[in-house]
């Protein structure tokens, strides 16, 4: 619903050149095909990389402060695993499969070291996501 209002705002705005930035915390791969089409019509799509040695990182970040988590069908303890390893386990091929949904979607992919700056502010990432994006077609 906030993604559907969003939209409506982007298209009934009557400043259309302002730019503006969207942060779908993660759950764009889980959107509606008509509404994530819609979406991507009316924005520039844009990766947060996430390397795949930082995994772990965030996995500990996780255990420390969980939060919810959308899964996706890719919660599958294996018979015989502990809870621990199976979370571990499957977080960790969860950001995997993430990375890659989200490299398929996206017009621009932002480096993790680029993103995760202390000095990055929207200024600077509007520049950047301006300067580097590819076209849509």
């Amino acid at each position: 619903a906030v993604i559907s209002q969003i939209c409506d705002e982007l298209e009934n705005s009557s400043q259309k050149d302002k730019q503006v930035v969207v942060d779908t915390t993660g759950s764009l791969i889980y959107l509606e095909k008509k509404l994530l089409n819609r979406l991507r019509n009316l924005t520039l799509t844009v990766q947060l990389k996430l390397p795949e040695e930082k995994h772990e990182q965030l996995f500990e970040a996780y255990l420390l402060d969980p939060k919810p988590v959308i899964w996706g069908g890719e919660y599958l303890p294996r018979e015989g695993e502990s809870p621990q390893n199976a979370l571990g386990r499957c977080y960790r091929e969860l950001l995997s499969f993430r990375n890659e949904r989200y490299g398929l979607l996206a017009d621009c992919v932002l480096d993790y070291s680029f993103h995760h700056c202390a000095k990055t502010g929207v200024e600077e990432l509007l520049e950047l996501v301006t300067n580097n994006y590819k076209m849509k077609p």
